[in-house]
């Protein structure tokens, strides 16, 4: 979960202060869910809980588009409860030096339209 916490922490969330959406339409995808066999990125509970948590002071339009087996039986109720219960779990996260290249690279791309 770490690399992809991260990204979420030092990418998306900025995002999301910076524009205050009142209402965030969610692609709702646990096609990336360990096990799922759709994709590589082999998300747990645990990032999916930490995902609905530091979204639960937006309103959410969830629209589900993918992983219909063990993603969707683990990482659905795993968001839900994040949403819900609210309280993300922030971890002191030490990526590797790849992953703070593409964090680094995402934020040049992302600085043409929010200045954060």
């Amino acid at each position: 979960m770490k690399i992809t916490s991260f990204f979420w922490q030092e990418i998306v969330l900025p995002i999301l202060e910076d524009i205050k959406p009142r209402v965030i339409v969610l692609s709702a995808g646990f096609d990336a869910f360990k096990g799922e066999g759709l994709a590589t990125m082999e998300l747990s509970e645990r990032f999916y809980y930490f995902a609905g948590a530091s979204l639960s002071r937006f309103s959410l339009a969830v629209i589900l588009e993918g992983g219909y087996s063990v993603g969707l039986r683990k990482g659905l109720p795993a968001f839900i409860r994040g949403y819900l219960e609210g309280e993300p779990e922030l971890e002191k996260i030490s990526p590797k030096y790849g992953t703070i290249k593409v964090v680094e690279g995402v934020r040049e791309i992302r600085s043409e339209w929010w200045g954060i």
